[in-house]
């Protein structure tokens, strides 16, 4: 269903705005870093972390605060 496809993923977005990074495992935030391009796929083997930073000017705020 829909709700399966993208639940999971909205949960780990909010948790990860409203506690920051630290909230979900390294473990996690590692296996989701290189984008794989499925859905983009000139998007394939870009690092999220990076693609983020380059769209955010300044470090962004402190998350949750």
């Amino acid at each position: 269903s829909r709700v399966a496809d993208s639940a999971p993923a909205l949960t780990g977005a909010l948790t990860g705005a409203l506690a920051g990074p630290s909230a979900l495992p390294e473990s996690w935030r590692q296996a989701c870093r290189t984008l794989s391009g499925c859905a983009l796929p000139w998007l394939a083997g870009t690092d999220l972390v990076e693609l983020a930073g380059r769209l955010v000017p300044g470090d962004g705020g402190t998350p949750g605060g």
